[in-house]
């Protein structure tokens, strides 16, 4: 160790006497110094040698030697604070122009791995030392960190000019973008120009650009490049030209350059028309005191109208122009030949349509439609958005397509396919703002482009998550790879937000989109903190509630049991949730692990809580009572959950928007199948009880009389004498708890497991209550005071069922368990008939249940089966999973030591 230190200060010692300042030092002093490096590395000696560089830059905070050696310490052990020490070195010699240092000292920190301060320090260096092809790899691996890195884009572009053009463009391209994604406007004007020269045609990315420029509400540099557009296109393209001149005018509608520059183009694409100069006149197109965007529209409708085309008229339908002059226009209707009309009453009482119209199609070509329609759906649906000035409704698309291309009955089954079709087609989309309007884009945009826009457009996180989503599930990953770099961009800065939410939720998204640009992000860093979050928060049920994504909420679950010792408490909060959606996962993690009491208690709960969650009851009770959960280890009062069903049937505002739905699935546990639940019901329950349920029943708004009257016979079937009460007198009441059988440490267990809620549990949602504060205005962030609220509720049912219980529970009395047959408190051994293999069960109560040890609560199914049975009797059980024949071999009497 000695000798590193007698070297270290020995260094020090020359760097001071020799007056080794950062001007005067060269790389052959950083080789001297590295050497060093490694044989204190090698000699187990760099924490010593690190922390007398420490203790010399308090003194000398300048020294080369010692920033240098520590700083290659701290990367070597990942020292996150002695690494800046290198880095201040790169930013010092950088400060000097001393290049070839630069150079060197960035290499040596980018050894280390991907560093951006370092990247940038050496690109630099490389393009002073004019080795600019040596700095485009660096600058390519830049642009993948910051895609908006405009500067470094250009230079990309400008590198790669001569030996690859179609790389140079892209690189120009994102420059253009990064520029006015940071509303650099300089950057703006100096390099859109080059981008029109190199990329005119590219019609989608100019449609990109333009929304981006919107954005940033600047319409002179959109009014600018829009001409400049218009200027490339008009001896080219005519519609092309003529679509770039009519969004300038959007934006500049006053301008008379533009409106007779549209005038000559119109004049070029009607020059065939025999009306064309007298429709300009009628739409005022060429009278500069009306609106611009009016007489465009009045233009274009207009225009249709010429001879041999169609008109259509509300009483007499599609009709054809024979001839038009000056002063009329003659058509044919079927039932009114050569129908004679002024041109200015045709223009008010007729709907000119193009020979392209679907009325037309159809009278001409009825087979051909027909065909095209069931061979090529989204095809037919451009022919009817062209026929209506590209947008349509989607009633209005019904009218026309019922009943001659699809049945009433079948609409909507065909409707939900052929969207979803449509969304991904690049010349069709539905406007922003109303869902059910179909748009035919004058020039194709993908999918892609389209949710882009949408995403840009978005005015939350929630939005923006959910348009991501859309993207990530939808769009093809080719067509996708461009696009997704800025919404990769907007969940990047979000997961660097204080939100704890957004976080999560950003990672998860991120994950998705990852496939659309592999390499170019590293998902690591944040996932790193959603581990440390996981592993710290107490709030991951109200994460959980958030994530929309099964996909994304099966992941959650997986690093919530990965990373939390408690997983299983958390994991069994989450079954409170609604929607029901990741709770079949849940359920088998919990039956994986073996944690059966866990399962019970959320019955338990969740029984208590019927109203309050009714969906999550109601899917805990359509399990139970329809028999898919058949384990052999399942505790719960059936009678119980009977009575809690009625209860939460009854308790369902079918007002609310999932009214309906829980509605229906209280209705189908109850009354499908012939009423084969209600008929058990009645079989194995008391009058009593029966009564209750009735009375119930009856006072249900849900319930058909005639469903009712199906019951009230079931149990006049049984019970002759059967009263039908109508009181509604047992509907809210909820405390009624049946007796519980308990050994002494099973009691004491229970009454601390009510203190716990009460003092812990319930504390704890308190506090959460407290703290909990809408900051962000986002639909997502708002569901966490009312989610606590619930879980409030819950447990305060939880507490109240529990203590109620406890009032009533009674200590089993070992001494007077019956040793001849089995009961309450037996220990039976029972024999497999089949393989002789032998298993022993004990029966106690509901709290004293362990199922690893073999101790089965009185209410499950196996020990209803075998209550009463003596010694030698055959019982058929379902246990392990199979159905066997036992025979019960031997009986004793629990022992509580």
């Amino acid at each position: 160790m000695e000798q590193f230190i007698d070297r270290l200060e020995s260094l020090l010692k020359e760097e001071s006497f020799g007056r080794m300042g950062a001007s005067s030092v060269g790389i052959s002093r950083f080789k001297v110094l590295e050497a060093f490096f490694n044989e204190s590395v090698q000699g187990n000696a760099s924490d010593e040698i690190y922390k007398m560089c420490e203790d010399h830059l308090e003194e000398t905070p300048s020294s080369v030697t010692s920033l240098y050696i520590s700083g290659l310490i701290a990367f070597h052990s990942n020292i996150i604070d002695g690494k800046n020490n290198l880095l201040y070195l790169v930013k010092t010699f950088n400060d000097l122009q001393k290049w070839a240092v630069v150079e060197h000292l960035s290499e040596k920190v980018l050894e280390y791995g991907e560093n951006t301060a370092a990247l940038k320090a050496l690109a630099l260096s490389l393009e002073k030392l004019k080795r600019r092809k040596e700095a485009v790899p660096v600058w390519e691996e830049l642009i993948k960190i910051n895609r908006f890195d405009a500067d470094i884009a250009r230079k990309l572009s400008q590198s790669l000019e001569e030996e690859d053009q179609t790389k140079s463009t892209q690189y120009l391209k994102m420059a253009l973008e990064g520029y006015i994604k940071n509303a650099d406007v300089r950057g703006i004007n100096d390099i859109w120009p080059r981008v029109v020269e190199k990329c005119w045609d590219d019609i989608p990315y100019f449609e990109r650009i333009d929304r981006m420029l919107a954005d940033l509400q600047r319409k002179d540099i959109s009014i600018a490049l829009l001409k400049m557009l218009y200027e490339k296109h008009k001896g080219v393209d005519i519609s092309s030209a003529i679509f770039f001149l009519k969004k300038a005018l959007q934006y500049a509608p006053k301008d008379n350059e533009f409106r007779y520059a549209l005038i000559a183009l119109y004049k070029l694409q009607y020059k065939e028309h025999s009306q064309l100069n007298r429709f300009i006149k009628l739409s005022h197109l060429d009278n500069t005191n009306t609106p611009v965007l009016t007489a465009i529209k009045a233009f274009e409708n207009n225009i249709i109208f010429d001879a041999d085309s169609y008109v259509f008229h509300r009483t007499w339908g599609l009709g054809k122009i024979v001839s038009i002059d000056e002063e009329n226009v003659i058509i044919n209707f079927d039932d009114k030949p050569e129908h004679r009309m002024s041109v200015n009453m045709a223009l008010q009482s007729l709907v000119a349509l193009n020979n392209d119209h679907l009325y037309v199609k159809q009278y001409l070509e009825p087979e051909k439609m027909q065909a095209l329609f069931k061979d090529d759906v989204v095809e037919f649906i451009k022919v009817v958005l062209k026929s209506y000035d590209d947008t349509i409704s989607v009633p209005e698309l019904k009218r026309d397509l019922i009943p001659l291309y699809v049945s009433t009955k079948n609409w909507s089954r065909w409707w939900t396919k052929v969207r979803g079709l449509l969304k991904k087609d690049p010349s069709i989309g539905f406007a922003p703002n109303k869902k059910d309007q179909l748009v035919l884009r004058e020039k194709p945009i993908s999918y892609a482009d389209e949710l882009l826009k949408k995403f840009t457009n978005s005015d939350s996180f929630s939005q923006s998550l959910d348009i991501a989503y859309e993207f990530a599930n939808n769009v093809d990953v080719k067509e996708g790879s461009e696009q997704v770099l800025y919404i990769i961009d907007y969940f990047t800065k979000a997961a660097s937000s204080k939100s704890d939410t957004k976080l999560i939720l950003s990672y998860f998204i991120l994950s998705d989109l990852e496939k659309f640009a592999p390499g170019n992000y590293d998902l690591e860093p944040v996932k790193q903190q959603v581990v440390s979050y996981i592993v710290e928060s107490n709030d991951l049920p109200l994460i959980s509630m958030k994530i929309s994504s099964y996909d994304n909420k099966k992941d959650f679950v997986n690093l919530i049991r990965e990373h939390r010792s408690n997983w299983v408490q958390v994991l069994s909060t989450i079954l409170f949730e609604v929607p029901v959606r990741i709770h079949k996962y849940i359920f088998n993690l919990l039956i994986l692990e073996k944690e059966y009491g866990v399962i019970n208690e959320f019955i338990v709960r969740i029984t208590a809580a019927s109203k309050e969650n009714a969906e999550v009851f109601l899917w805990v009770a359509r399990n139970i009572l329809l028999k898919n959960w058949t384990y052999e280890w399942l505790d719960y009062s059936k009678s119980g959950v009977i009575l809690s069903l009625f209860r939460a049937y009854n308790s369902i505002d079918k007002s609310e928007t999932k009214g309906n739905r829980l509605k229906n699935m209280a209705y189908e546990i109850l009354f499908e199948n012939e009423q084969q639940l209600l008929h058990e019901i009645v079989e194995e329950s008391d009058e009593s009880f029966l009564g209750k349920l009735y009375d119930i029943a009856a006072n249900t708004e849900h319930i058909d009389d005639s469903e009712l009257d199906k019951f009230e016979k079931a149990i006049r079937s049984r019970f002759p004498d059967f009263k039908a009460e109508k009181s509604g007198a047992v509907v809210s009441d909820e405390n009624e708890e049946e007796k519980i059988f308990v050994t002494g440490p099973g009691l004491d267990r229970k009454k601390k497991e009510l203190n716990h809620m009460r003092n812990v549990e319930m504390v704890q949602l308190q506090k959460g209550l407290a703290s909990t504060v809408d900051v962000s205005g986002d639909s997502r962030e708002n569901v966490d005071y009312n989610a606590l609220l619930e879980q409030q509720s819950i447990l305060k049912k939880s507490i109240s069922k529990l203590d109620s219980e406890l009032k009533i529970a009674e200590i089993i009395d070992l001494d007077d368990v019956d040793k001849d047959k089995v009961d309450i408190g037996s220990v039976v051994t029972l024999r497999n008939s089949s393989d002789d293999q032998t298993v022993v069960i004990t029966i106690l109560g509901p709290w004293d249940v362990d199922f690893e040890k073999g101790i089965l609560s009185y209410r499950s199914d196996v020990a209803s089966t075998l209550r009463g049975k003596t010694i030698g009797e055959e019982v058929t059980l379902h246990l392990g999973g199979r159905e066997c024949t036992y025979i019960i071999e031997s009986l004793s009497v629990y022992s509580v030591s």
